[in-house]
């Protein structure tokens, strides 16, 4: 009574300094909705305060500071020579309540550069920077990165994004990372190692879309075709895999030997970041991971060495390393660069042991020991960034149940150097020609994700663009008005459109620019295809060039239109592949009632309504459509502080368990991605056409779209028999 009597009096309550432990309760005031930590209003206030000594120093309260909303008196902790952490009476579900007094970071690592940014406990974007990272191209299909160069990015954009912010050290809950799915090679001491002959060790990163290993890749889907529905029809360059298999087979033996690991890039942020070697359960699919139903293992598996009769889930697969030229390395030493045969895999999100090391925390202005959510693919935050963006409030549990049935039927677009487009589900369907299905991936188990990729987008119209002669010209005339070029051209497109053109004199139905590709039309494989008809030798192909000045302008923007609307053709064909799969319940394919459309492309206005009215779908914009991977990185870091606070509060439940363990993480992100954006509303919605003439224009279209890919497939084959 005296605690509560001093603090109704003076509005502030002063801890002795030795307190060991202490408990009342503050009665007679209406509960808070949502608990959040000290300070508070004091008429707000019902609370069981527990009081230990904290030697870091107060975690997650602001110490000393008025707070704000009905009351001017607030609880204050007074910091003296041993601190203490004031925590209320939680539950799995009030521990998670928006709280704006935490913050977490998210930090990802894209193609061209690292970002970082700072988050609130409720989801908004409080700050973000970037920096540049540097990419070798020494030779063709050859593109290298550099560890030590992305580290030293990531310290530099935390840094700055903490002191924009105005965010402290104690402030942070939780840090996230997402990177591309890069593949890094180390020593045994975790240092770089080349990965080419006669480069610096510091180019030790084999980049995403480096496609030295095209051979290993179709060596790889001929001996070994039973992994291939899983992964879209064909095995893929880009995965680690091949990559791996082509530096054993042409490094000389000294520098192979060398190299004791291979980790994908956004394992490889939290190991730096920690200093553990746990893999992530997104990442670590696409790194040699077989994923099967539960079940006995195929009797020829057993003879090639599998040591796990039941189950094969993360266990590695023998035929893998049979069907690559890593087989005379034999089973102990090919498995142990990839984290042994059964590796320490965690869920996206799940809180990585030991939290931040002492050494990145003095790196980056932190503190030791602060949560680190295990990383996800670049893409796949962007999924988890904005898939729940406008829904509803995110409530409490039961209302987070029925909400995710909603996140069933959106498909999450990310469109920027290439794309990516997912659909996470309860249900596991097979697309044919689609990656997947794949369970836990996202991070919730029972939850299956199909993956239709485009292998480039983004890239596909710069090159477009900055391949044409009239480039120099345009480029010149936007920057002059302040705009990229596919915005100028943006704006000088209706500036085209007319209902008859010097190269189509046929009427349009109507004037819109669309009609101007009539008779111009793209097949934009210029990096290979992947959903849903995967070719890795595909090339590009434009159809329909009239002779035309060089530096012609309008030829150029009806270039750039015919290439975006060829792109957004592709989505429709993923959008369509994905509803005619089938389910292994039984039932049918995937619903795919609305698209989320995160990365650089979200911010085109033509290219979004193309999408809108290819697919039939309408296109929502989430509030900071080029920061999905970001924000997606930052909720990593939430979740990753939920978990510890959870498995804290509750004894029973384990926070270093694995996926696939007998403790399943108590809190599903999924539930974490509802409660932090399931109320922020989008920035725009973007709704199909509703005119006929332009949908069965984009539909005769799209037949010449198909008939230009079979045609390229012929003539490819006609040539290969010479």
């Amino acid at each position: 009574m005296a605690v509560q009597r001093e603090v109704r009096e003076s509005g502030t309550l002063v801890l002795p300094q030795n307190s060991d432990l202490v408990q009342t309760d503050l009665e007679g005031n209406p509960p808070l909705p949502a608990p959040c930590p000290f300070p508070v209003p004091v008429q707000s206030v019902r609370w069981r305060i527990r009081i230990r000594i904290a030697n870091g120093g107060i975690r997650g309260e602001r110490a000393g500071t008025e707070a704000s909303g009905r009351s001017a008196a607030a609880v204050k902790v007074a910091q003296t020579s041993a601190p203490h952490l004031l925590r209320p009476r939680t539950t799995t579900t009030s521990m998670m309540a928006a709280c704006e007094t935490h913050r977490y970071v998210g930090v990802d690592v894209g193609t061209g550069s690292v970002r970082a940014c700072v988050i609130d406990g409720n989801g908004t974007l409080l700050a973000s920077a970037a920096s540049p990272i540097r990419t070798w191209h020494p030779q063709p299909s050859f593109y290298h990165q550099s560890t030590r160069d992305i580290w030293q990015s990531t310290v530099q954009v935390v840094r700055e994004v903490m002191e924009r912010s105005h965010t402290s050290a104690d402030e942070v809950m939780g840090i996230g990372f997402d990177a591309t799915c890069s593949m890094a090679v180390l020593d045994a001491e975790k240092e770089a190692v080349a990965v080419r002959q006669g480069d610096p060790d510091d180019q030790n990163v084999v980049l995403w879309m480096d496609h030295r290993a095209v051979k290993m890749a179709h060596h790889i889907a001929r001996t070994y075709p039973s992994i291939l529905p899983s992964l879209g029809g064909t095995f893929d360059p880009e995965h680690p895999l091949p990559k791996l298999a082509w530096l054993h087979a042409n490094l000389p033996p000294a520098h192979w030997a060398r190299i004791k690991h291979a980790v994908e890039l956004p394992e490889w942020m939290c190991w730096r970041a920690t200093e553990g070697e746990e893999r992530s359960g997104c990442s670590f699919f696409a790194s040699s991971v077989c994923e099967r139903e539960p079940g006995p293992v195929p009797e020829q598996e057993q003879a090639l060495g599998s040591t796990n009769p039941t189950t094969t889930r993360y266990v590695h697969t023998p035929p893998l390393w049979h069907a690559t030229n890593l087989k005379p390395l034999g089973p102990d030493t090919a498995y142990s660069l990839l984290g042994g045969q059964h590796p320490a895999v965690l869920p996206p999100g799940h809180p990585v042991p030991g939290g931040f090391s002492a050494r990145a925390a003095k790196e980056m202005g932190l503190n030791a020991g602060t949560p680190v959510g295990m990383a996800l693919v670049d893409a796949h935050a962007g999924w988890a960034g904005c898939v729940a963006v406008g829904v509803g409030a995110g409530g409490d549990d039961s209302t987070v149940t029925a909400l995710r049935s909603r996140l069933e039927r959106r498909m999450v677009s990310t469109c920027g150097t290439s794309a990516c487009h997912y659909v996470a589900t309860t249900r596991a369907v097979d697309v044919p020609g689609v990656w997947g299905p794949y369970e836990g991936r996202l991070g919730d188990q029972g939850w299956w994700v199909t993956e239709g990729g485009q292998g480039a987008v983004g890239a596909a119209i710069d090159h477009v663009i900055g391949t044409h002669s009239a480039y120099a010209s345009v480029s010149s005339e936007a920057a002059d008005r302040g705009l990229s070029v596919p915005n100028y051209l943006n704006t000088l497109l209706p500036t085209l459109a007319s209902p008859s053109t010097p190269d189509d004199p046929s009427p349009s139905p109507s004037p819109s620019f669309h009609y101007l590709t009539r008779h111009l039309h793209v097949l934009p494989d210029f990096h290979g295809a992947r959903s849903p008809h995967p070719h890795t030798h595909a090339l590009g192909t434009v159809s329909g060039i009239p002779l035309h000045a060089p530096t012609s302008t309008h030829h150029l923007a009806t270039l750039y239109l015919a290439t975006l609307q060829a792109l957004a053709y592709g989505i429709a064909e993923v959008v369509e592949a994905m509803e005619a799969g089938r389910g292994r319940d039984g039932g049918g394919g995937l619903e795919v009632e609305e698209i989320v459309m995160g990365g650089g492309l979200a911010g085109n206005d033509v290219w979004v309504q193309t999408v809108a009215d290819v697919t039939g779908r309408p296109v929502i914009i989430p509030p900071n459509p080029t920061s999905t991977s970001l924000l997606g990185a930052a909720l990593l870091g939430a979740h990753a502080h939920f978990v510890t606070e959870s498995s804290s509060s509750d004894p029973g439940v384990n926070a270093k368990s694995t996926i696939g363990a007998s403790n399943p993480p108590p809190i599903p992100l999924t539930t974490t991605i509802l409660r932090l954006t399931a109320t922020q509303a989008p920035d725009h919605v973007v709704h199909p056409t509703r005119d006929t003439a332009l949908r069965e224009f984009h539909e005769r279209k799209r037949k010449v779209y198909a008939d230009m890919r079979e045609q390229a497939l012929k003539w490819r084959k006609w040539m290969e028999e010479v």
